[in-house]
C-alpha cells in the first residue's frame, strides 16, 4: 500500500510539473478509498452502472468518476484534457478527463470477474448444460455518444467450447 501511494504521488508530481498528458494510476488492491459527495451522481455513473454491473467494475468506475475532479482541485488546473489508467489484477479502466477533471471517455475491460446473479441466470437459462469457464466484461463510454456494454462469456460442454457475447440490452 505504501508503494502504491508513493507511486501515485510521484506520478502526479511529474505530471503536474510537466503538464504531461498521460497519467498512470496503478492500483494493486481494490480497497483504495475515494471521498465523494454521495448526493452528486456523475453522469458517467448514471450511464454505465445498472443491476448487471459487476461489483469489481463498479468500484473502478466510482473511483474513476471522482479521481479527475480531485486531482484538478489539488493541483494546478491542466491546460488540456488528461488521461489516467486504473489497473487491477483483473483488468483496467482507461479514462480521459476534460481540463476541469470531468470524465469524458472511458474504455474498460475486466476478465474473469464474479458475474452478477442476473447475468448467470440468463446464461444458464439460454445455454442449459454448459459451464462458464471464463468471461470478459467491457465498456466503451464517450460522453454524449453511444454506450457499449458487453459480456463475452466462454462456455464448455464436455469437449465443446463456445463463446457467447451478451449486449447489456440482451440481458434485461
Amino acid at each position: 500500500m505504501k508503494t502504491l501511494i508513493i507511486h501515485l504521488l510521484i506520478t502526479i508530481s511529474i505530471t503536474t510539473i510537466s503538464y504531461a498528458q498521460n497519467l498512470n494510476a496503478e492500483l494493486e488492491n481494490t480497497t483504495y478509498k475515494v471521498r465523494s459527495n454521495k448526493n452528486v451522481i456523475p453522469h458517467f455513473i448514471k450511464e454505465v452502472q445498472n443491476r448487471n454491473t459487476p461489483n469489481h467494475a463498479k468500484h473502478f468506475e466510482n473511483l474513476a468518476s471522482q479521481w479527475g475532479i480531485q486531482q484538478v482541485s489539488k493541483y494546478d488546473k491542466p491546460k488540456k484534457s488528461f488521461n489516467a489508467t486504473f489497473k487491477s489484477d483483473k483488468g483496467q479502466i482507461a479514462v480521459t478527463y476534460d481540463k476541469n477533471g470531468k470524465l469524458i471517455a472511458a474504455e474498460e475491460e475486466f476478465k474473469n470477474i464474479a458475474l452478477p446473479k442476473h447475468v448467470i441466470q440468463f446464461i444458464y437459462n439460454k445455454h442449459r448444460g454448459w459451464t462458464v469457464t471464463g468471461n470478459i466484461y467491457s465498456v466503451s463510454y464517450h460522453r454524449n455518444k453511444l454506450l457499449k456494454i458487453l459480456y463475452e462469456v466462454q462456455l464448455k460442454k464436455r469437449y465443446l467450447n463456445k463463446s457467447v457475447q451478451l449486449n447489456i440490452d440482451t440481458i434485461y
